[in-house]
C-alpha cells in the first residue's frame, strides 16, 4: 500500500508511526461478529477468541460467506470491526448496575453497529433514537435494527447539526462522526485515494458543528460519547480539547486506555483511548467521553400533540401499543416511549417510529418483515415451520415453498433451526413469499451447509 507523502509525514509524529504504518501495509483487516446476547442460538467453541473488550464478540480465523448464514437474517450475529466493538464496554462503564432506563441519541447512526451494541446494553425500558442523513445509509440502518430485533428504537433522518431543536431530552449522546477514514484505509480504498490535509480540516470543522449541536440535547448530567475511526490529532484530541473549552465539558476517565494493546491520547491531558492496528487486533478507532455539567441550564422542549394510538392483537409483548404512518402500516412501540415519539415527530423526520409489525396491504395487514425477527413477537402468535438449510436459503432468495397439505392458510412464520427468517402467506394452491426484493439474496449459488463461523485457528 503507497500512502499520500503528507499522510505518511502526519503519521510520523504520532507515536508507535512505524508500527501502524506497517500493519496498515502488510496485515489484513481481522474478521469478527458480536453475538446477539438476546438470540443465544450461536455457540462459540470453547477455543474461539474474544474480542477483549467486548464479552459478545469473536474473531473468526477466516472471513465465511455471511451472505449464506441464517443467523445474519434474524440478528444472532453482527459483523463489525472489533474496534467499533469498544461502545459497548463505555455503555458498560457508564450505566454500571443501573437498572433505569435511560434515553440514548445515536447522532451519527448507520449501518447500526455502535447502535446495535448500545440497544444489547442499555438497561431494559430504554429509548434508543438511531439518526442519519444519507437517505441510502438511513435504509442499511432500518435493516440492521430489524433483524436484530431488540425493541424500544426510532430512526431519524435528520442532519445532525440540526437536532439541538429537540431540547435537552437524552442523558447519552454517541456521537461516531464522520472523518477522513485514516484508520479503514486498509478495508476501504476509497479512504487512502480521498485523503488530503484539506479533508481533515473540513472533516474536524465538521464535527464540531456535530458535537455543538448534539451537545444542547444532552441532559445536565448527561454522557456524550465522542468517537472518530482516524489517527490525526487534529480530529481527535484537538477536537477532544475543543469540546471541554467550548461547551465546559467535563472529561470522564472510564479506564479505556488500560484496555490490551489500547494507548491513550497524544499530547493531551484529556482522558482518550485510541485503537491502532499493529497495536491491537482491529481497524483505527479513537474514543473521548465527556459529561455535562449537572448545574447546566436544560434547553426546553419545544410542546407538542400527543401522539394516537392504535389497537393492535394481542401477539406482543405488554406495555407496547400501536402507531400508524402516512401509509397506514403500524409501527409497536413502549407506551413509555409514546410523549418522547412525539416530541421528535414534532421537529424531525421520523422515519421509523417503532418496530414495524404491519404494512398495509388494502384492507389486509402483512405481518412486517421487522416483526419476524423481533424479541415483541410472543411465541405462538403465528404458525411456525422449520425447513432444512437448503429450503431456508431458497426461502431467501425469494423462491416458493412447498408447504404440506395440513398447513394452516394464512401468514406462516419461516424459520431454519430457531432462526426465524421471514413470512409466507399460505393460499391453499400456493405459498407466496413475502422476503421483500430488497433484503433477497440475489446469488444463484447455494452451498451445500451452513457457513461456519466458528473453528479451531
Amino acid at each position: 500500500m503507497e500512502f499520500p507523502t503528507q499522510f505518511a509525514d502526519m503519521m510520523m509524529s504520532l507515536p508507535g508511526h512505524a508500527v501502524v504504518l506497517k500493519a496498515l501495509a502488510d496485515e489484513e483487516s481481522p474478521v469478527a461478529i458480536r453475538l446477539n446476547p438476546y438470540k443465544p442460538l450461536l455457540t462459540p467453541d470453547s477455543f474461539s477468541t474474544k474480542v477483549p473488550w467486548e464479552p459478545n464478540g469473536y474473531y473468526l480465523p477466516q472471513r465465511p460467506r455471511f451472505t449464506f448464514h441464517p443467523g445474519l437474517y434474524d440478528g444472532s450475529f453482527y459483523v463489525q470491526d472489533p474496534s467499533a466493538m469498544i461502545t459497548g464496554e463505555v455503555l458498560r462503564r457508564i450505566v454500571g448496575d443501573s437498572t433505569v432506563p435511560v434515553n440514548y441519541l445515536d447522532a451519527c447512526a448507520a449501518p447500526g453497529g455502535k447502535t446495535t451494541s448500545a440497544m444489547a446494553v442499555l438497561p431494559p425500558g430504554s429509548f434508543v433514537l438511531a439518526n442519519e442523513y444519507a437517505l441510502d445509509r438511513v435504509t442499511a440502518l432500518i435493516e440492521n435494527l430489524e433483524r436484530w430485533g431488540i425493541p424500544g428504537y426510532a430512526v431519524s433522518r435528520a442532519d445532525a447539526r440540526d437536532l439541538a431543536c429537540l431540547g435537552s431530552v437524552f442523558d447519552i449522546v454517541s456521537a461516531d462522526v464522520p472523518c477522513s477514514g485514516e484508520g479503514m484505509m486498509r478495508k476501504n480504498s476509497i479512504a487512502l485515494s480521498q485523503w488530503s490535509p484539506g479533508l481533515v480540516e473540513s472533516c474536524a470543522e465538521l464535527q464540531r458543528n456535530i458535537v455543538e449541536a448534539v451537545w444542547q440535547t444532552l441532559r445536565p448530567g448527561g454522557y456524550l460519547i465522542y468517537s472518530t475511526c482516524t489517527f490525526n490529532r487534529i480530529e481527535n484530541e484537538l477536537n477532544a480539547e475543543w469540546i471541554r473549552d467550548s461547551l465546559d465539558a467535563i472529561p470522564v476517565d472510564l479506564g479505556l486506555s488500560d484496555l490490551p494493546g489500547v494507548t491513550p491520547g497524544v499530547d493531551t491531558t484529556i482522558p482518550c483511548a485510541r485503537f491502532v492496528p499493529g497495536n491491537i487486533r482491529g481497524e483505527g478507532q479513537f474514543v473521548a467521553v465527556f459529561r455535562k455539567p449537572s448545574d447546566s441550564p436544560a434547553v426546553s422542549s419545544p410542546k407538542h400533540r400527543p401522539l394516537k394510538t392504535v389497537a393492535i392483537p394481542p401477539i406482543l409483548a405488554e406495555g407496547y401499543v400501536g402507531v400508524t404512518d402516512k401509509n397506514g402500516d403500524i409501527y409497536a412501540l413502549n407506551r413509555s416511549h409514546l410523549d418522547m415519539l412525539s416530541l421528535l415527530a414534532s421537529k424531525i423526520n421520523i422515519v421509523t417510529p417503532g418496530v414495524h409489525i404491519f404494512s398495509s396491504k388494502g384492507s389486509d395487514f402483512r405481518p412486517a418483515p421487522a416483526l419476524a425477527s423481533s424479541l415483541l413477537l410472543k411465541d405462538g402468535s403465528f404458525p411456525v415451520i422449520d425447513v432444512d438449510y437448503r429450503t431456508a436459503m431458497a426461502f431467501l432468495r425469494g423462491e416458493a415453498l412447498r408447504l404440506e397439505t395440513d398447513t394452516p392458510r394464512g401468514y406462516i412464520l419461516v424459520s431454519n433451526n430457531g432462526h426465524r427468517l421471514g413470512w409466507v402467506k399460505n393460499v391453499g394452491s400456493r405459498a407466496n413469499n413475502l422476503v421483500p426484493p430488497s433484503r433477497r439474496i440475489r446469488s444463484s449459488y447455494i452451498p451445500e451447509s451452513i457457513p461456519v463461523l466458528f473453528a479451531e485457528t
